[in-house]
């Protein structure tokens, strides 16, 4: 039924998440066991052993397509310390696809909860330019965006920015403190840099331009300072940094405490998702009286 779609859908996505909260403990869980794995069995190694002074290569086996003669190729051996690292960014690797699953299952839920709007005759909807689907019952016709030069995410939320005080105000400063606008931002371009240049950049000036494009009026500075702390150097370039760190000492926190951003990042597009949910939920009341 059409008044539960709304529910049904954001039951969804926030169980989705959950879910790659499950499976982020699991991949800290693993990769945390390797470490120790890779550590105990250098430690095993005697002295003399070639593996212990020179490191451990690894052998690529396949087959010549002329004669069909085995072949192989053995790459530059790993150190212990090469071994540690690669177990490191194999973990990283992992963490930034979860993050990636969970800003496009948010993507979905945002999409399907505009066009819902449509469908309901909430006025957050707005009508795209040549729409010729009037009356219609289905809701695939309303997903459709304002105009063709329009994107999403950003053209859904400036029609709920728009539409909604409410959403205007709690989106950027609520109780919970997180600017869910600029988190975002700079979510969409992690998982810009995750997927098409496998979690690296090289141009800051590109990027803090697309982020001002996305947030005009804010302090870009300060900004682009929350942006830039997500990346770290590797192989002379930066990479999207999601791993857990040990929380500030001065900063009033047990000992042994860590910081995750990840589970942050998970809350944060949780949280922005019920924002939607319940701005549809007031409007929806607001234009019945």
């Amino acid at each position: 039924m059409i008044k539960d779609y709304l529910r049904e859908e954001f039951d969804r996505f926030a169980s989705k998440v959950a879910q790659l909260h499950q499976h982020k403990a699991q991949v800290n869980k693993i990769y945390t066991e390797q470490h120790q794995s890779i550590q105990k069995f250098h430690g095993q190694l005697p002295d003399w052993a070639l593996e212990s002074q020179y490191g451990i290569k690894h052998y690529f086996h396949f087959r010549s397509p002329s004669t069909g003669e085995d072949l192989s190729h053995d790459s530059p051996p790993l150190s212990l310390e090469d071994r540690l690292e690669l177990n490191v960014l194999q973990k990283l690797k992992t963490y930034q696809w979860l993050l990636v699953e969970a800003y496009e299952a948010f993507e979905d839920f945002l999409e399907r909860a505009y066009a819902y709007c449509g469908l309901a005759g909430i006025s957050i909807w707005v009508r795209p330019v040549k729409w010729s689907h009037e009356g219609s019952n289905d809701i695939k016709h309303y997903h459709q965006l304002p105009t063709p030069k329009d994107r999403k995410p950003y053209a859904q939320l400036l029609a709920f920015r728009r539409a909604s005080k409410h959403f205007e105000r709690y989106e950027s400063e609520n109780p919970t403190g997180a600017n869910y606008r600029v988190i975002l931002v700079l979510i969409e371009k992690l998982r810009h840099f995750i997927v098409h240049d496998g979690g690296y950049y090289n141009d800051a000036g590109t990027l803090a331009g697309k982020v001002q494009r996305e947030l005009p009026g804010m302090d870009i500075k300060s900004v682009m300072g929350f942006v830039n702390s997500f990346f770290i150097p590797h192989a002379h370039s930066q990479i999207v940094d999601l791993l857990e760190y040990p929380a500030d000492p001065k900063a009033d926190k047990p000992l042994g405490t860590f910081h995750d951003p990840m589970l942050g990042f998970f809350r944060n597009l949780i949280e922005y998702g019920l924002l939607i949910f319940e701005t549809i939920q007031m409007q929806r009341e607001a234009e019945k009286r």
